[in-house]
C-alpha cells in the first residue's frame, strides 16, 4: 500500500465569498500554500473562518472564484466535471464530519463502494484492501453491520477506511473528531498521523480544538474578511 512517489498540492491566491447577514464575506482570502507528501497539516480557526470552505475548494467540490490549484504541477481546478470526478476517485480521499455513510449499505459495502465505481481494481484486490483497512481501523467485527447499528466512532472510522481505499495522494478530513469521545478521537488521531507519515501522504485536517496540534507538521490559521 505504501507510495514512495511524492506529491504536492499547491494553492495560488484562492478566493471564495459568501453573503452572510447581508454582508459580503470573503471566507477564503487569497490563500496560497504548498502542501507536501508525508506531512500532516491542521487548519485552525473559529466558526466561519473558512476551514471547511478551503477544504471543499481543495477537494474540487466547490469552485474557487479566483486562484489556481495544482496537483504536482498539473492544474486541476479548471478541469471539466468528468475529469474532476476521475481525479477525485484516483487521487483524493475525503473524510466528512458526519461520515456520510449510506444507511442502506453495510459497513463493508460502504467501504468498497468508491473502489467498485472507480473500476481499476479487480474484486479480489478490492476485498483484500478493504480487509486490510478494516483491520487497521478495528472494524472487522462490524463489517456486516449497518451504519445505524454502530457507534459514532465506528462510523467515522468506517468513513476513513472508505476514503483511503483507492490509495489517495491527498486525504482531506473535515472535523473528523468533533463529535467523538476522547477514546475514539485518540484512535483516529493516531491512525491519521501514522498513515500520513508511513504512507507518504498529504493529510489536511480541519479541527477547532488542539487535539492534532502535537502531531501536526504545520498549523495553518484561517480567518475570513468582510468586504
Amino acid at each position: 500500500m505504501s507510495q514512495t512517489h511524492g506529491y504536492s498540492l499547491e494553492c495560488r491566491k484562492l478566493c471564495k465569498t459568501f453573503n452572510i447577514n447581508n454582508k459580503t464575506v470573503r471566507v477564503v482570502d487569497e490563500f496560497s500554500y504548498v502542501f507536501q507528501s508525508g506531512k500532516l497539516y491542521v487548519l485552525k480557526g473559529s466558526s466561519g473562518s473558512g476551514k471547511s470552505t478551503l477544504l471543499s475548494l481543495l477537494s474540487l467540490i466547490q469552485e474557487c472564484e479566483c486562484g489556481e490549484i495544482y496537483l504536482s504541477n498539473q492544474r486541476v481546478d479548471n478541469l471539466d466535471e468528468h475529469e474532476k470526478q476521475l481525479l477525485l476517485l484516483k487521487k483524493f480521499g475525503i473524510v466528512f464530519q458526519d461520515s456520510n455513510l449510506l444507511t442502506g449499505l453495510t459497513v463493508y459495502d460502504n467501504i468498497i463502494l468508491a473502489s467498485a465505481c472507480e473500476n481499476s481494481l479487480c474484486p479480489e484486490q478490492i476485498a483484500s484492501r478493504a480487509k486490510e483497512n478494516m483491520m487497521l481501523l478495528g472494524l472487522e467485527e462490524i463489517s456486516g453491520s449497518y451504519p445505524m447499528q454502530i457507534s459514532g466512532g465506528e462510523r467515522q472510522r468506517s468513513g476513513i477506511a472508505r476514503a483511503i481505499m483507492n490509495n489517495p495522494a491527498v486525504l482531506i478530513c473535515d472535523e473528523p473528531i468533533s463529535s467523538l469521545d476522547e477514546d475514539n478521537a485518540g484512535i483516529i488521531i493516531r491512525f491519521l498521523t501514522d498513515y500520513c507519515h508511513r504512507e507518504n501522504k498529504i493529510v489536511i485536517i480541519s479541527c477547532h480544538s488542539s487535539a492534532f496540534d502535537d502531531q501536526a507538521d504545520a498549523i495553518i490559521h484561517m480567518g475570513g474578511a468582510e468586504l
